[in-house]
Order: structure tokens, then sequence, then C-alpha cells
């Protein structure tokens, strides 16, 4: 019986695999067919997946990315339903003008600087236009004069009379990358204490962790505000330098882009329009 059982397995398994070959047989050739099919239409899709993603890559690569600091007047420029600041009624201004939907986008100054001076199709307003800077950006504007200056507590006692006495200062706070950081640290200053921001600058400033910050004629009156404090806190202890702010766009930016832009303002300046917006937010600024 233990020998019978062995046969009898097999005998039952060779039956059974007969009419399996068969069945198996007949998959194979439904699924060549399948195949076959399936290889002929492979490279279309493949190209299609491929052109989708290649468009959608080119079309990225065009659109314009449009950055402005959190910083002074130039902030707050939400949507252009809502415009706020003079810079930002100028850009959105153009942005009527050309057709332009762009979203400005509010970033700290290092990264949008960072950005535009590396990336393609890339704009940030305002930005200080200097030697240094001259060949690194293409320009439109300019926006507006400004004055840059350093600033204490009113009733610090703090006199400032050169660069040198500045030099004597135990911490001046300044903001990352920013034109006056710049200008500080070519002059020799080894006292600075960098930050994103000129607002936490001047939170700083009130608790006596810095005895000095930067500012600009333009700016300085709504940081102050936003940071809890008025314009009459502090004093202008010393002019640095003077300057022009200008809208700056990254060198491999689209020249229809630029030149779109030139235009535009072109045209803000001869209807007055610009001449309005300066009127409504520095009527006591000599321009």
């Amino acid at each position: 019986t233990e020998r019978s059982q062995p046969k009898t397995a097999a005998g039952f398994c060779m039956q059974r695999e007969e009419p399996s070959m068969k069945h198996l047989s007949l998959l194979c050739l439904i699924a060549g067919v399948l195949l076959f099919a399936c290889d002929k239409e492979a490279p279309k899709e493949a190209a299609k997946a491929e052109a989708i993603p290649m468009e959608a890559s080119a079309a990225k690569q065009d659109a314009l990315v449009i950055y402005t600091e959190i910083s002074g007047v130039s902030d707050g420029v939400y949507d252009k339903q809502n415009p706020y600041g003079f810079y930002g009624e100028i850009v959105i201004e153009i942005q009527k003008r050309i057709g332009d939907e762009t979203e400005i986008k509010i970033v700290p100054w290092a990264r949008s600087y960072a950005d535009t001076l590396t990336n393609r199709n890339t704009m940030l307003f305002p930005m200080n236009r200097t030697a240094e800077r001259e060949d690194l950006f293409f320009w439109v504007g300019p926006l507006m004069n400004v004055r840059y200056s350093l600033y204490a507590r009113k009733g610090s006692g703090i006199k400032i009379t050169s660069l040198e006495d500045a030099k004597k200062v135990k911490t001046i706070g300044t903001v990352q990358d920013d034109t006056r950081e710049d200008f500080l640290t070519e002059q020799g200053f080894t006292n600075l204490e960098a930050t994103y921001d000129n607002e936490l600058n001047i939170k700083k400033l009130f608790a006596d962790r810095v005895q000095l910050i930067t500012g600009s004629s333009t700016g300085i009156g709504k940081q102050l505000a936003r940071a809890g404090y008025s314009l009459d806190q502090v004093e202008e202890v010393y002019t640095l330098f003077t300057g022009a702010l200008y809208i700056a766009f990254s060198k491999n930016t689209n020249k229809n882009i630029l030149e779109n832009w030139e235009k535009a303002f072109k045209e803000i300046v001869d209807d007055g329009t610009y001449k309005r917006l300066c009127m409504k937010w520095f009527p006591k600024e000599k321009l």
C-alpha cells in the first residue's frame, strides 16, 4: 500500500497535467498578442509622458518671479486689490499696464538677493544700485533717491561725527547682505551684528543689545511703527551715504520681459503717475 500511494499520486498529477498545458499555451498566446500591442504604443505614451514635464519645465523657467523684502514701505504687497507701499504701488501699476499677474513674494532680503543673483527671470525691488552691483543685474528706474544713516535711541548721548567714531561703538545692528552692511564691512567695521530684517534690529536697539542701527530716510519710520515704536524715539546720528533705489532683474532675464518693464516704467513717469505716488507716500521728501 505504501508503494502504491506515490504511483497513484503521480498518476493523478500526470492526468491533470495535459489540460493545464493547453490552458497555459493559450494564455501565453494571448499574453504575447497583448505585449506586442503594448510595445507598439509604448513609445507614443513615453513621448507624451516626457513631453508634459518638459513643457511644464520650460514654462516655469520662462515665468517671472518677483520678490520684495520685508522692510519699510516696500512691504505689505499682498495682492493687487490692496497694494501697500510706494514701491509696491509702482510695481503693481506696471503689472497692470503690461498684463503681468505674477504674485509678489515677500521674503527676507538675503534669500531674495541670492535668488535674483543666480536664477533666471527673477526680479527684486527695491534695490540700491551700487558700483559693486552694477554688472550683476539689469536695472529699471530709478524709483527713489534715499539717504542711508546710523540711528540711535533718542537720549542715548551717542555722538557720531565720523566713521571712526562709529567703529568705537560696541555693536551696530545691520541687515544681512544689505547695502549698508556691505558699505560698513568695506570700511573695516568689525562691530556689526547682522539679522534678517531691521524690525529685529530696532527691538534689539531698545533692549540695549545694540547701540546703533542702520536705516534709510524712506523706510525707518514704518519699520519703527511695525516694531511698536515711533520716529521721535530715535535720532539720525550720522549719514553713511546716499543712493538710488531701482527694480533689479537677474542677468539672464528674458529680453522681452525687461523691455516691457522698462517701457511701462517710462510711461508712468511721463504721464504723471510716478509723481502722484511720490506725493502720496513722501509728501515731505525732496524728490
